[in-house]
Parts: structure tokens; C-alpha cells; sequence
């Protein structure tokens, strides 16, 4: 029980969520990038 709690902390880390929201970013770069191209 202890264990599942601790890893459920490790999920919703800092480290967890800077990582998603790089993941957002490049999806967001890459998508404006594929507009910007495609209106050119």
C-alpha cells in the first residue's frame, strides 16, 4: 500500500509534468510549424 502511494507521488512529480508539458510544446511547435508551411 505504502509503495503504490509513493509511486503515485513519483507519477505526479515535477519531474512527470515537465516532461508532459514538453511533450505539449513540441506537439504545439510541430503543429503551428505544418500551418505555417501549408499557408506558403
Amino acid at each position: 500500500m505504502m509503495n503504490r502511494r509513493r509511486m503515485m507521488k513519483s507519477v505526479h512529480g515535477p519531474g512527470t509534468v515537465g516532461i508532459m508539458a514538453g511533450v505539449l510544446g513540441l506537439g504545439i511547435a510541430t503543429a503551428v510549424f505544418m500551418k505555417m508551411r501549408s499557408h506558403w
